[in-house]
């Protein structure tokens, strides 16, 4: 599995912070470029990759402004912070 660029890690990021105790995250691109700032050109790339890696599978696509429902894999992971 490669790096992901910060695009990617903040649309993961988004979409895990939104699923729902069923397991799935539900939304729209609006959304997430609501909530990161991000166009929905990068967005649909971030998507596509995460897809690619494993870490994200649209289970039902929406069309323009529609929800979407995503399956997301993966955990966050702290970096140990140094002590000093």
């Amino acid at each position: 599995m490669g790096t992901l660029k910060s695009s990617e890690s903040t649309v993961w990021f988004t979409l895990y912070r939104a699923v729902s105790p069923q397991g799935v995250a539900e939304c729209s691109h609006t959304y997430i470029r609501n909530r990161t700032g991000l166009s929905t050109r990068t967005i649909t790339r971030a998507i596509d990759r995460l897809s690619e890696l494993g870490l994200v599978e649209r289970i039902y696509g929406g069309w323009e402004g529609a929800i979407s429902r995503y399956l997301v894999r993966g955990t966050v992971c702290r970096t140990p912070s140094a002590q000093g």
